[in-house]
């Protein structure tokens, strides 16, 4: 049996934030990939109207949805955001891609989705100190 999502979209402004979360993660948990995307750059566009995002973040992933293997950027975090989430493949080593970038910090995590959550190699590094 085919399952299908509710497309969220500003012609429901009552949904709540919580039933909206619960069907991002449900289309995280069924592996509805295509429909995961279009939650996060609706979210994205949301960001984009409100005034917590600017123009280097746009940049950014302007430059992330340029790569076929990627179905989504946003922006995430508080306030204009500390992060970018990609939702798929970006090359190793895509950022930083200016000398402003890697001045500003800006470094690239590629991570991958599991049960037992995210860990990084700088984690790793830093359990090898204990043990």
């Amino acid at each position: 049996m085919k399952t299908t999502l509710p497309l969220i979209s500003n012609t429901r402004p009552g949904l709540p934030r919580a039933w909206r979360s619960c069907i991002a993660k449900q289309a995280l948990i069924t592996k509805k990939w295509q429909f995961f995307a279009r939650l996060l750059q609706k979210q994205q566009d949301i960001f984009d109207k409100i005034g917590v995002t600017n123009k280097d973040i746009n940049q950014i992933i302007a430059l992330c949805l340029k790569y076929k293997n990627v179905l989504a950027a946003k922006n995430s975090g508080s306030g204009l955001g500390d992060c970018i989430l990609c939702l798929g493949k970006l090359p190793a080593d895509t950022f930083p891609v200016t000398l402003t970038q890697k001045q500003q910090g800006i470094s690239q995590f590629n991570l991958k989705l599991s049960r037992e959550g995210v860990l990084t190699h700088e984690a790793l590094e830093s359990l090898r100190c204990y043990g």
